[in-house]
């Protein structure tokens, strides 16, 4: 019995410890421990083609507030991007990023970084199948909806959807251009 006992034991401290604030993310997404800093500045006034023979992806986040309270003044939300298992970068305050990638089937994540657990599991997810030479568009849409303060504080929804080239388009010339780095 004993002996039971110590193996059982044993078996628990065995098993891989995961911490409560860690996320399972899809498999399209990257690690929950990487984040990023974020720059905007105005983007160019039109995009450029793919690369030869490489497909384009643009990620557009955008922001929507409604109700009383105001956005905070550096950022509500930084989202990540990933590309096929790993973080493409991010974008933060109504802005984009690019990337070319090889033509094939693509899956896609959107996921917002840090941030209050209520924010924490606005996820997105897709995929597509790229062709070289064509541009694709996702948008990452986080709403903000504040009611006034003694009725209950924010609520936070959110839409990762794919965009039809006009809208995609339009989008971007609305938006600045996001450049991010990992933290370290």
């Amino acid at each position: 019995m004993i002996r039971n006992l110590a193996f059982v034991f044993l078996a628990v401290l065995a098993v891989p410890v995961v911490h409560a604030s860690d996320r399972v993310l899809p498999k399209a997404c990257g690690s929950d421990a990487v984040s990023f800093d974020i720059k905007t500045s105005k983007g160019p006034a039109q995009l450029a083609p793919p690369a030869e023979g490489m497909a384009k992806i643009v990620f557009i986040q955008t922001l929507v507030k409604k109700g009383f309270a105001p956005l905070y003044a550096k950022s509500d939300f930084t989202t990540r991007f990933g590309l096929d298992g790993s973080w493409a970068g991010a974008a933060g305050n109504n802005s984009y990023l690019t990337l070319d990638v090889a033509p094939g089937e693509h899956h896609v994540c959107a996921s917002v970084q840090g941030f209050a657990s209520s924010v924490k599991e606005m996820i997105g997810m897709s995929s597509f199948t790229a062709e070289a030479g064509k541009v694709y568009y996702f948008q990452f849409t986080a709403e903000r909806i504040s009611v006034a303060s003694g009725e209950g504080g924010n609520y936070y929804s959110s839409s990762f959807d794919a965009l039809k080239p006009d809208e995609g388009e339009f989008r971007v010339s609305a938006s600045k251009l996001s450049e991010s780095k990992p933290k370290h």
